[in-house]
């Protein structure tokens, strides 16, 4: 409800200041809320085949086939696409961040005081300008602690 009321609100916020309020209102908080449900939602059994296995065909084989179709979309719109996986159109890059979280969840598990660790990791990761949206990587550490807290 909130990515619809903040897209709904967008074209409103050059003419108005209660919409921009809303719109900034919703973006400060609506994906770190997503990154806590996902959290809250999964689990952190010792890292198996089947879980891993399950992250690909759950998470990446959806992301592979909606990246493939954006890209279709804006070679028959715009008559051209740079085809780059790793490098997510639109809002797919939270599946990445959501793969990623699975992926790494289990070893976070096993440290002795996670949300600690995890908000140092992204802390750091914010100084280091290597870390790019290369595999959506700067998103997915800047809401690890989210996920982390939510988990």
């Amino acid at each position: 409800m909130l990515v619809v009321l903040g897209h709904a609100v967008q074209r409103l916020t050059y003419d108005s200041d209660v919409a921009l309020g809303l719109y900034l209102l919703v973006y400060a908080f609506h994906m770190p809320a997503f990154a806590i449900i996902s959290g809250y939602f999964s689990k952190s059994d010792s890292p198996s085949r089947r879980q891993m296995a399950r992250v690909i065909t759950d998470i990446v084989v959806p992301y592979v086939i909606f990246e493939t179709v954006w890209t279709l979309v804006k070679w028959l719109v715009e008559g051209q696409a740079n085809p780059n996986l790793t490098r997510p159109s639109w809002t797919l890059w939270f599946l990445l961040a959501l793969a990623i979280f699975r992926l790494v969840l289990p070893y976070l598990a096993l440290l002795r005081y996670p949300l600690v660790w995890t908000v140092l990791i992204s802390v750091t990761a914010g100084y280091w300008g290597n870390i790019d949206s290369t595999l959506s990587l700067s998103r997915t550490l800047g809401l690890l602690p989210f996920f982390t807290l939510g988990w």
